[in-house]
């Protein structure tokens, strides 16, 4: 019966690089997800201060109380304040996919920018597994010939 577990890392062993490579981009496009997902813009909320709310429970205490205006408005340009800066650090991260797709976040967006990143980190893990492979060989021919 074959030796599968050895067999894999083995297989791990000789390709490290594009291993790593993959593994890199499989954790920057799982934060890239989780980012999109969770870091909804909050701010405080007018009515109750120490309570953080979106963007529609903040429309819906703007309806609310009209006297407050000023301060609704100040909350809502905070909302957008954040929303411009997570969409630029994503575009950062996203690279130019992001651009390319029509500027707005989507889930495709997100997974055409993993495929980025898998493609650049995985193609970088093999020319390192190359070059590293290219000197094991040459220093393998040097003792043969050497021991010849």
């Amino acid at each position: 019966m074959k030796d599968y577990w050895h067999i894999l890392t083995n297989w791990i062993d000789h390709h490290r690089g594009l291993v790593v490579g993959l593994a890199l981009a499989g954790l920057i496009g799982s934060m890239l997800i989780g980012g999109c997902a969770l870091l909804e813009a909050r701010t405080e909320s007018v009515l109750d201060p120490p309570k953080k709310v979106n963007m529609a429970a903040l429309k819906q205490e703007g309806v609310k109380i009209t006297a407050l205006v000023e301060g609704w408005e100040a909350a809502k340009e905070e909302i957008e304040r954040q929303n411009i800066l997570r969409q630029q650090i994503v575009e950062g991260v996203a690279g130019m996919g992001t651009l390319a797709m029509g500027g707005a976040l989507t889930p495709g967006v997100a997974i055409g920018a993993i495929s980025q990143f898998a493609l650049l980190l995985g193609a970088g893990g093999m020319g390192y597994d190359n070059r590293r492979l290219g000197k094991i060989n040459t220093e393998l021919k040097e003792t043969n010939t050497t021991s010849s």
